[in-house]
């Protein structure tokens, strides 16, 4: 094997991509429906550690603990077990979607 092609990371597969994808996606709504409604004094966030994010730099915490996330997760996407890549998927699903339901009466009326 040359040295150029040892540097190249391998190829993601079909099943991994696929749950990147969606771990993106999700956090993305999960981001943007948590920011909607932290702008309503009428909500808090859930997650500890996130509120701690939220109160010490505002959506720009969000955001940074959402991209450090992502990154971890696109890093490590050959280290870590394909179960392990769809609970944080499933998790980030969960997330986006308590919170649309929270916000949809916001969106609603």
């Amino acid at each position: 094997m040359s040295a150029a092609a040892a540097a190249r990371p391998a190829a993601l597969s079909g099943a991994s991509a696929t749950l990147i994808g969606f771990l993106t996606l999700f956090q993305l709504a999960d981001y943007i429906t948590t920011g909607y409604a932290l702008a309503h004094s009428s909500f808090a966030e859930a997650n500890p550690a996130m509120a701690w994010c939220f109160s010490s730099l505002g959506i720009f915490g969000l955001a940074f603990a959402k991209v450090v996330l992502l990154g971890f997760a696109a890093l490590a996407v050959h280290s870590i077990p394909r179960w392990s890549l769809a609970l944080m998927v499933l998790i980030s699903a969960v997330a986006a979607g308590s919170n649309l339901i929270q916000v949809a009466p916001l969106l609603i009326g």
